[in-house]
């Protein structure tokens, strides 16, 4: 679908998908990934964070965009390069929309730019093997700017239910593969649950599926912390990805 004024492109680039998340899409993608952190499910707790409402999960929107995107076209990415400018609410009806020429995707609300997608052409593995299994966190970690002065490396587990990757993005789990699909959530989980924790916000993701690592174990690692910003900086390595991320730890 071709949005267009008059005769003029709309610079925002052409639309392709639309859809409002429910708080039933907010549970099914927690139970996917594990990440349960009280600002993406628990209205009372969200209402005393900065959104001051229930959050989409940013790699969720990812996620569903990148699916409907290749369902329609053929550039299968290497790289990723996310950027999640402002929050997406609770059935508020955002539109995907495609920039060719920057290779771009971004969510929008009206004229308000959510969530900006960087696409990377590159060759891919057909498969890859899933990250090992492990149980859900019982709480989100409560970590303060001292914990998070200690850069350590963790080993990788996906707390969520891998098999919900085929029923939530169907053409991605097809496309990029599941392993890929489940260790892009796992990122969540990491910001939401563990690293910072409950007063995280993701702010960016960087993502190599070309990087060649040969690890025995899936691992990501605290790599620095920048108190002045209060943005924590993580390395993720698995047999699928090569990815680093920033979050912030919210006041």
């Amino acid at each position: 679908m071709d949005v267009a004024r008059g005769n003029q492109e709309d610079p925002r680039g052409v639309a392709f998908a639309k859809r409002c998340f429910t708080q039933e899409d907010q549970r099914a993608f927690a139970e996917f990934c594990g990440d349960f952190n009280p600002v993406h499910l628990d209205p009372l707790a969200a209402r005393r964070t900065i959104a001051g409402s229930v959050v989409v999960h940013g790699i969720h929107a990812t996620l569903w965009a990148l699916d409907r995107f290749l369902a329609d076209h053929d550039e299968l990415p290497g790289r990723l390069s996310v950027n999640f400018k402002k929050p997406i609410l609770l059935d508020e009806e955002v539109e995907c929309r495609y920039q060719s020429e920057r290779r771009m995707i971004s969510i929008w609300l009206g004229d308000a730019r959510l969530v900006d997608i960087s696409l990377k052409p590159g060759e891919l593995d057909a498969e890859c093997p899933l990250s090992p299994q492990g149980a859900p966190a019982e709480q989100a970690a409560l970590l303060t700017e001292t914990d998070l002065d200690q850069p350590q490396p963790h080993p990788l587990r996906f707390r969520g239910d891998p098999q919900s990757a085929r029923l939530l993005f169907p053409v991605l789990g097809e496309t990029l593969g599941m392993a890929r699909v489940c260790d892009l959530a796992a990122t969540s989980e990491i910001v939401g649950m563990r690293v910072p924790g409950l007063h995280s916000l993701y702010l960016s993701l960087q993502a190599d599926f070309t990087a060649k690592n040969g690890l025995g174990d899936p691992r990501y690692t605290l790599e620095s912390f920048d108190s002045r910003f209060r943005i924590a900086n993580i390395q993720v390595e698995t047999a699928s990805l090569s990815a680093r991320i920033s979050a912030l730890l919210r006041p």
